[in-house]
């Protein structure tokens, strides 16, 4: 991730109840929407902390260094909403690929995670959605017809001891 979790957290923490936010805030706090929204967008999460986290950011001012003060635009809200995290959106294009498809149980643990920490420090219950309930985009990929009609090497003979790879050769 870009920022580390200690910095987005402290963030978060300290916006749910201010009015006046300094700008640096701001991008902070696109960055923990845009990690959200790309999680939600795979069907990872729910929307309920994403949409605690919208209401934040558009209920505070914002304060520039020059003491100016300003609210989002239609502009910045459509801006922000059309934000997405590259790495997630990197581990998701991989994970289409069979031998790849466990990157989706990692997505999933980091959206979790991300999912469940920010709720508590806006004061929100993040829902958990169990792996059976998951959407298409974020289970494992899986073969059917490979897993069921593998290649099997046929034998020449039975296997005994006399003709097996030790050769009957007493192993201590």
């Amino acid at each position: 991730m870009k920022k580390s979790a200690v910095v987005l957290l402290l963030a978060i923490s300290g916006c749910a109840s201010a009015k006046t936010l300094p700008m640096e805030t701001l991008q902070v706090l696109y960055d923990a929407y845009a990690n959200l929204n790309s999680c939600h967008k795979f069907g990872y999460i729910g929307d309920e902390v994403l949409n605690s986290l919208d209401k934040v950011i558009q209920a505070n001012r914002y304060q520039d260094n020059l003491g100016n003060v300003t609210a989002l635009t239609q502009d910045n809200i459509n801006y922000y909403h059309s934000l997405h995290d590259q790495f997630i959106l990197d581990q998701q294009s991989k994970s289409y690929s069979i031998n790849q498809s466990g990157i989706r149980f990692q997505i999933k643990t980091l959206c979790d995670q991300l999912n469940t920490t920010l709720g508590d420090r806006l004061g929100v219950k993040a829902k958990i959605i169990s792996p059976d309930n998951l959407p298409e985009s974020a289970k494992p990929v899986f073969s059917k017809e490979s897993n069921h009609n593998a290649p099997t090497i046929p034998e020449d003979r039975p296997m005994t001891w006399e003709n097996s790879p030790v050769q009957g050769i007493q192993v201590r």
